[in-house]
């Protein structure tokens, strides 16, 4: 009998083979999201389970899942710009998998379910270790693969908790399409640099916890931004500069001033906001930029600890 995920299979994991487009190593997996969608995942700590709307088979059986997946779009995702990313083997391990639809996207969405119930007679159940389809687990080299012909997408039965992520980072939204309706996007209205700026704002403007290294990196000195995380900081002082030359600020405040943090995070609120012209005037409330952005860099030392040799942009 002929399984449905079939047509689907990985490709021949012979060493010449690995990293063609029919067999990927499958390492990772990840959520993209909005804006404001992943402002509300850091405020839950999680990514909530939610129903499915699409033309999905189980859109009228109430499962309530999270969505995760190994694709990366070179074109841009239609999800959104910010990446939570989180390593797959941990998650499937010693849960149960089934086979749930191919969807006739472009190019075809292959959709499996991961949970700890039991859904035999409802659904038929997916063995990766038998190769026959889109993920194929090889026991022998205890490693995971998966068709990236097509778009694969894991439908977790779960909460996704923030502890279990690895990396947020920040990838581009697709030119035409989006999930909201391309219409209905105000991400689409901001370049991916600048909303990136915007997420890292928020962290930075208030007493949001992360764990350690989603943003960061370790190097010689110590902790470092990653890269994501320094552009995002390049964007926010940029917002200072005019034309390439100083914009010039002429108000008081100085770095060791008691107001001085609390104004650079209602300043980095309104940029989170998109509030450009309340940026740069609660800025402009600094003696020059230099004191604004030492101001900054302590907020990024306190929230990521980040080594301070390590913390370099713009006017350094």
């Amino acid at each position: 009998m002929t399984r449905p995920w079939e047509k689907y299979k990985v490709g021949p994991t012979s060493s010449g083979a690995l990293g063609s487009d029919s067999c990927r190593p499958l390492e990772q997996l990840y959520h993209v999201a909005h804006l404001k969608t992943a402002v509300r995942i850091l405020e839950d700590g999680k990514i909530k389970q939610s129903l499915i709307y699409d033309k999905s088979k189980l859109n009228k059986d109430r499962i309530l899942v999270c969505w995760l997946s190994p694709n990366f779009w070179a074109n841009g995702s239609r999800y959104g710009n910010i990446s939570f990313e989180f390593e797959f083997a941990p998650l499937v391990k010693h849960k149960n998998y089934y086979w749930v639809e191919s969807i006739n996207y472009t190019p075809d969405a292959c959709r499996i379910l991961i949970t700890e119930k039991d859904y035999d007679g409802i659904l038929e159940r997916y063995d990766p270790t038998d190769g026959k389809g889109p993920w194929f687990f090889d026991k022998a080299s205890n490693t995971h693969y998966w068709n990236g012909k097509y778009c694969l997408e894991f439908m977790f039965e779960q909460d996704m908790s923030l502890r279990h992520a690895i990396e947020i980072d920040f990838v581009k939204h697709h030119g035409r399409y989006c999930n909201l309706g391309f219409d209905d996007c105000k991400d689409r209205l901001d370049s991916d640099q600048k909303i990136n700026a915007r997420f890292i704002s928020y962290i930075l403007s208030n007493n949001t916890q992360l764990k350690k290294g989603l943003l960061t990196k370790e190097n010689r000195y110590g902790i470092a931004p990653s890269n994501s995380l320094s552009d995002a900081l390049e964007n926010i002082v940029g917002l200072l500069y005019d034309r390439g030359k100083f914009k010039m600020i002429r108000g008081n405040l100085k770095e060791g001033d008691a107001s001085a943090k609390t104004i650079v995070r209602s300043a980095l609120y309104h940029r989170y906001l998109g509030d450009k012209d309340s940026f740069r005037q609660l800025a402009a409330l600094f003696e020059n930029i230099d004191e604004f952005t030492k101001v900054l860099k302590e907020l990024v030392i306190e929230k990521f600890e980040i080594v301070q040799k390590n913390l370099r942009f713009l006017n350094d």
